[in-house]
């Protein structure tokens, strides 16, 4: 198996959008490029993600997305989180 540098920059980008977009809706101040406040951490992993889409885009192409089982798991936990993250941060949150 090679390591590729552009497969590390796929799987960065996706996984530091995704820790992002969680930060963000826990709404804790986190650093991100953006600054702190939870919109610029959102702004963050969208923008995380886009480079993770033009860079599937370069190497693989976008129709070969749903053929990648590892982008796939990733995917379903970022949208899982995206329909119950608030259900969990207010039943479990700071009390």
């Amino acid at each position: 198996m090679e390591f590729k540098l552009i497969d590390f920059f796929i799987g960065f980008t996706l996984m530091n959008g995704m820790s992002h977009i969680i930060i963000s809706l826990t709404k804790i101040r986190f650093f991100g490029l953006f600054g702190f406040a939870p919109k610029d951490n959102r702004n963050y992993g969208l923008l995380n993600f886009l480079i993770f889409l033009i860079l599937f885009q370069i190497q693989y192409g976008l129709q070969n997305l749903l053929n990648n089982g590892f982008v796939i798991g990733s995917l379903f936990i970022v949208v899982a989180y995206l329909i119950t993250g608030k259900y969990f941060v207010k039943k479990f949150g700071k009390q």
